[in-house]
């Protein structure tokens, strides 16, 4: 059956079609206009400074370039000017500056907090724009129910590390949790810089408080009243690596010396051993004697107190000539009791003329217009030897001298080792091992190795040769004032430096 429709219905119809069509073409007119955004009123008007962070970026593009990887790459731009953005706006706060880490602004970071990312590509003038924002008020509930979160989780955990037993694991827990504090005081400080104080206030106080208490916890158990040395070595390794992440490294260990006179005991050799131990258990490589490949040592003294000795170490970095920095420190408190419970010496016998012959020989010159040194196959500081044990001697200078070596025992009896003994211009700058080789003996104590050196030949000393050994029969104080040679100096292109090394001798048990 055929039906006609009217005209007047068709033309209606036309319409219709026409009207629509012109409403789409206005449409798409419209989608390929530019947004507000990308110049500057514009930006300002749709994202408030007072409401928005802002990351903003152009880049220009020809056209064959893949349009998607154009977009994403001018996305990149304005999330990282964002990230800047962030960064400066927290850290040049009144407040507080330069608290908080730029790594802390991610992308994933911004994402959490709200981030958003829109693009416009200008095809006729071959631009790209990207903007990147955050909401003020998003970031702020973000990082407020962040830090709420954390100071809740940090509660639990101190809980838990309070029913450790072990003290050794329970100081490395408190440790940790020192490292997370610190990060969450990162989120408070960043919420103080934005604006939120009120409640920041009450959450300040109660992070001060578990920063105390954890502090206060692990230095407590780091000075017990009855850790053994193995668990006093532990506290100090863990400590030390808190400060700096050495793990992989290479590090020079030097036994702990009595006071400040250099003197290392059978108490030293002991501990050193076992921080050699707890060094190698958490990846660190450890070297002793001279080591000259690494620039990592560790090193500190020792003080007897009433009940207890205490141990100080430092971890430092050498950069030569006399330069080096401290990366890290510790200090444990030993109980007394646990040295002697391994009758172990820490005390050397030291006497008003041990501390005469300690101050004389240490207060050597070093001015003198060259630079020698004596060490051992052990290296030149913090030197425990075993009766019975191998000694070997070496030197070196960096000008051609004439070398005089004195070993002073610790009965104060003086041996002259070699005199005389010149160091010619092809060996200058070179570590010259010593032509002979002993074997350490009592009797047992604190001795001492000194080089003396200088371009004039040294003058003659009164010895006496005995089992082949020569003996100087001059005071102490003589030999020293003769092998100096002050007047020496004044001459011109004259020169004299020294060297010091001090060694315990302890018996072989």
């Amino acid at each position: 059956m055929l039906i006609f429709i009217p005209m007047n219905l068709r033309i209606t119809q036309i319409s219709v079609i026409w009207c629509i069509t012109f409403s789409l073409g206005l449409n798409l007119s419209k989608a390929q206009q530019a947004p507000a955004w990308i110049e500057l009123d514009g930006r300002e008007d749709t994202y408030p400074k007072a409401e928005y962070y802002i990351g903003f970026n152009t880049a220009e593009f020809r056209k064959n370039d893949d349009l998607t990887t154009i977009r994403n790459y001018v996305e990149t731009l304005a999330r990282n000017e964002l990230s800047e953005v962030l960064f400066q706006s927290v850290n040049s706060a009144a407040q507080v500056r330069g608290d908080f880490p730029k790594s802390s602004f991610s992308r994933s970071k911004m994402e959490e907090c709200g981030m958003e990312t829109a693009t416009y590509l200008d095809k006729k003038e071959g631009i790209a724009y990207a903007i990147s924002f955050i909401p003020v008020k998003t970031m702020k509930t973000y990082y407020y129910k962040q830090l709420s979160k954390s100071m809740d989780e940090m509660e639990e955990k101190i809980g838990v590390a309070n029913e450790i037993s072990n003290k050794g694991q329970a100081y490395a827990r408190y440790m940790e949790l020192i490292d997370e504090l610190d990060a969450i005081n990162s989120d408070r400080l960043l919420l103080r810089n934005i604006g939120i104080t009120n409640d920041v206030a009450l959450m300040t106080s109660k992070w001060e408080g578990f920063k105390q208490f954890v502090e206060d916890r692990a230095e407590e158990l780091r000075n017990v009243k009855d850790i053994t040395l193995d668990e006093a070595s532990f506290f100090l390794i863990e400590k030390l690596m808190h400060d700096k992440d050495i793990e992989d490294f290479t590090v020079k260990l030097q036994p702990a010396t009595y006071k400040n006179m250099e003197i290392a005991t059978e108490f030293s050799l002991r501990f050193n051993q076992l921080l050699s131990y707890d060094l190698i258990k958490k990846g660190v490589k450890v070297k002793t004697g001279n080591a000259s490949s690494t620039n990592i040592i560790l090193k500190g003294t020792y003080w007897p107190r009433i009940d207890k000795i205490q141990v100080s170490l430092d971890l430092r970095e050498d950069f030569g000539d006399d330069m080096d920095l401290v990366i890290g420190s510790a200090t444990v408190y030993v109980p007394i009791e646990a040295v002697e419970a391994e009758n172990l010496h820490y005390e050397p016998k030291i006497t008003q003329q041990a501390l005469h012959k300690n101050t004389l020989l240490m207060n050597r010159v070093t001015n003198g217009g060259m630079d020698a040194t004596v060490s051992t196959q052990k290296g030149e500081a913090s030197l425990v030897f075993k009766e019975g044990e191998p000694l070997e001697l070496y030197i070196e200078v960096n000008r051609p001298s004439y070398i005089r070596l004195l070993n002073v025992w610790s009965d104060d009896q003086q041996l002259l080792l070699i005199d005389n003994y010149y160091v010619s211009q092809e060996n200058i700058n070179t570590r010259i091992k010593m032509p002979f080789d002993w074997v350490t003996a009592c009797p047992c104590g604190t001795e001492y190795i000194q080089l003396f050196a200088r371009s004039e030949p040294f003058g003659y000393i009164d010895i006496e040769t005995e089992d082949g050994f020569d003996f100087v029969t001059e005071s102490l104080e003589t030999t020293v004032n003769k092998s100096r040679g002050y007047q020496m100096v004044k001459k011109p292109g004259s020169y004299v430096t020294e060297s010091t090394i001090v060694l315990t001798t302890i018996e072989n048990k």
